[in-house]
């Protein structure tokens, strides 16, 4: 009986579609095909845009071609609805594609004027600024 040949395949399975992500998170998946094959992983924008990437390397558990678990980690310091694109470089098929929404920008801000940076200190001070989209005090 003649084996079927395998095919190269990339899939994600970490983040499940329309997760909202942190700002540094994990992308996980299986790949199929040869033996330390690149695999590259981007957070994308709904436009296309890249907000980070990296690349990691197929290692199979089958000689020189076969399935093998990747895993990188991203950080995307925006609010932004998009999704992650992982691919197997140079194989012919198509990317997989998960919608999420990356939630690692905050609109939240302080800002200290007073002291000003490396200040002689009494043991009794005040420090003064301003704020904007911070959370009620108690």
């Amino acid at each position: 009986m003649t084996p079927i040949p395998q095919q190269a395949s990339i899939t994600v399975s970490n983040p499940t579609a329309n997760s909202s992500l942190p700002a540094t998170f994990q992308v996980s998946g299986v790949a199929t095909g040869p033996n330390g094959a690149t695999i590259a992983v981007q957070a994308q924008n709904n436009s296309s845009g890249v907000l980070a990437g990296t690349t990691t390397t197929l290692q199979t558990t089958s000689g020189s071609f076969g399935s093998g678990s990747w895993s990188v980690s991203l950080t995307v310091n925006q609010v932004v609805a998009g999704r992650i694109v992982a691919a197997l470089v140079g194989q012919p098929i198509g990317p997989a594609n998960v919608p999420v929404t990356f939630n690692g920008g905050s609109s939240q801000q302080l800002v200290i004027t007073q002291p000003t940076p490396n200040a002689q200190l009494a043991a009794n001070f005040i420090v003064s600024g301003s704020g904007s989209s911070l959370p009620a005090t108690r």
